[in-house]
């Protein structure tokens, strides 16, 4: 048993009554069982229990890796308060752009915006490429998830979509006759997204547009209202 080595005088029953028995006994777990005790409570969405867990020392040692393996398995769950906990492990900072890919498409068959929100503050999704993104429109525009593409639309990679990349997400909008996933991904491409009402531009990304400016970017570059755009997803 994982914990057999760190508790075995302890009788902890659980990882997270483990490590409180480490703490008091002066033990402290080794990075691989703690490890397997986020996942453990990553997968019984136990939030609370990571916040303690990621309070022990090896916690600022877990891995990259580890940290986009866990991050993963809470988006599989729509465990986005598991994910805050998670944001908490130092290596979350350092997870590769390609390793937090897995863990967006997870979010996005999960229709979670929420778990979307949280993995869009790390560095990793600032730097994943326009074409990794593709598959993740793709996505939210198949299953016509209109608040995930929203979000996804303010990632850096889609206002850096070539006309090719753009084109295929496009054509699986025309698919499923949504007209207003592409007026979406067109006003992102813009570069500089207009800000509601204003018809100004964002300075290129620095400053980004709320969820209403892009729809009224969307809108007023299809000549639609907010209502008429809204039906498509």
């Amino acid at each position: 048993m994982i914990w057999r080595s760190c508790c075995q005088q302890h009788h902890a029953c659980s990882a997270c009554r483990c490590c409180a028995a480490c703490q008091q006994h002066g033990s402290w777990c080794n990075i691989e069982q703690l490890v397997h005790a986020l996942a453990a409570a990553v997968s019984r969405g136990s939030s609370e229990g990571i916040e303690e867990l990621c309070k022990l020392p090896a916690a600022a040692v877990v891995g990259a890796e580890a940290a986009a393996q866990l991050l993963l398995a809470a988006a599989q769950q729509s465990g986005w308060r598991c994910m805050e906990q998670l944001l908490a492990l130092p290596a979350a900072r350092h997870v590769d752009s390609d390793e937090i890919v897995p863990a967006l498409q997870a979010a996005v068959q999960c229709g979670s915006t929420e778990c979307i929100m949280r993995l869009r503050t790390l560095p990793a999704a600032l730097e994943i490429s326009s074409g990794a993104v593709v598959p993740l429109l793709q996505a939210a525009v198949g299953s016509r998830l209109g608040s995930c593409l929203l979000l996804l639309c303010k990632l850096p990679a889609a206002r850096q979509l070539s006309s090719a990349e753009a084109a295929q997400v496009y054509a699986a909008a025309a698919r499923r006759d949504n007209y207003g996933a592409q007026l979406i991904v067109s006003a992102a491409q813009l570069g500089g997204l207009w800000c509601a009402g204003s018809g100004a531009a964002c300075c290129c990304g620095r400053h980004e547009c709320s969820d209403a400016q892009l729809l009224a970017s969307a809108a007023q570059l299809g000549g639609n209202s907010f209502c008429e755009l809204q039906q498509f997803f």
